[in-house]
Parts: structure tokens; C-alpha cells; sequence
């Protein structure tokens, strides 16, 4: 609040000082109410997460770890050779670097999380930076014949942790259900962001 110059004929100096202190006292109402709001952001920001939320996280996050593990990113035609192996430029909208891919990768994993997947392939890694732009070593492979269905179910194991515990229904040639694998995949708050901090896909 900011305090006029008040002049009033006929003041006394004690009349002067009550005046500042009533203003210094109401300076202190602003400062609760910040110190609440604040608070009540902050409480916003650690909420807990539906069931909804941890799963719509990890069907995104199977989206894009399909592209190291699954299916790489589409491409054009025009490869270019590097150590012997051939690149071509991903044609992805919003994905036209490697610092693009890196930070939609931090979007659903953890820091170290992320650099393993973008490590995949070694030497000759799946995506690599050529000149500015991203670039696509293309691989695929089918999804496991003798993996069926997956049933998810979310724990929440802490204020902010969670996971993601998958029952996968194992196959015999026939296609008769054999067993049953278990998978469990953390979802926690890490750097003010929901991230796994492990995963891959189950099947």
C-alpha cells in the first residue's frame, strides 16, 4: 500500500505516529493473502493425479517409446550415408530437430531415462543430428505374437508417485494363455514434472 503525504492543521505528533502505525498494520493483510495464494499454488501444482491422468501418461509414453523399441518415425526417401549406415530426414510435425525430439522425450521420461532411449543403436544410434535437422536410421519389428492382452492398474505408492503395474497375458503357439508377466513402471514428480522414471513396452 502506498502511503500518502497527509497534512492536517492542528496534528499532533502523537496523532502522526498512531496514523503510520494503523497504516503499517494494514500492510500486513496483502502480505498473509500473497503468502496463501502462493500456497494454494503450490498445492495446485502437487495435487493428486486421477486414474485417468496416470493412464492418458502411459499410453503416451508407449506412443513414443515405440519409436526407439516399436516402430522408428516416419520419413522421407532421400538417405544420406554416415559410417556406412543410411539416415533419412524424419517427417514428424514438431519434430525437426534432435533438441525437438529430446524435449518432447522429457515430456514423458526422466532425464536419464531419456539419453538411454536416444542411445539406442550405439554407434549408429536411431536419430542423430546432420546438419540442423533430425535424422532417422528407420527400424521396425511386429509386436510379440505371444504377448496378449495388458491389464493396467494404477498405485499410488507416495504424495507424488505412482505406478503403473501391467499384467501381461503370455501366449502358447496356439494362442492359449500360458501365464501371465508382470511389469511395474514408477510415475513420479521429478523436477516439478510427472515423468516415468522406468519403462519399455511389455510386449
Amino acid at each position: 500500500m502506498r502511503m500518502k503525504k497527509i497534512v492536517i492543521l492542528g496534528l499532533t505528533l502523537a496523532a502522526v505516529w498512531a496514523f503510520a502505525a494503523g497504516c503499517a498494520d494494514g500492510d500486513e493483510a496483502p502480505v498473509q493473502e500473497r503468502g496463501e495464494l502462493s500456497a494454494a499454488r503450490t498445492q495446485e501444482e502437487s495435487r493428486p493425479l486421477t486414474e485417468e491422468e496416470v493412464l492418458s501418461a502411459y499410453d503416451r509414453a508407449v506412443t513414443v517409446c515405440g519409436w526407439f523399441q516399436l516402430s522408428t518415425l516416419p520419413c522421407g526417401e532421400e538417405g544420406l550415408n554416415v559410417d556406412g549406415d543410411v539416415y533419412y530426414p524424419v517427417r514428424s510435425d514438431g519434430l525437426e530437430t534432435l533438441e525437438d525430439l529430446q524435449i518432447y522425450l522429457r515430456g514423458s521420461f526422466s532425464q536419464e531415462l531419456a539419453e538411454q532411449l536416444l542411445s539406442t543403436g550405439g554407434d549408429a544410434p536411431l536419430y542423430r543430428d546432420i546438419d540442423g535437422a533430425l535424422y532417422v536410421r528407420p527400424v521396425s519389428r511386429s509386436r510379440d505374437p505371444l504377448r496378449g492382452n495388458v491389464e493396467l492398474r494404477v498405485e499410488q505408492t507416495g504424495d507424488t508417485a505412482y505406478t503403473v503395474n501391467a499384467a501381461v497375458e503370455l501366449l502358447d503357439e496356439d494362442k492359449t494363455v500360458s501365464g501371465v508377466e508382470y511389469w511395474s513402471f514408477p510415475y513420479e514428480l521429478v523436477d516439478e514434472r510427472w515423468v516415468f522414471t522406468q519403462f519399455q513396452l511389455v510386449y
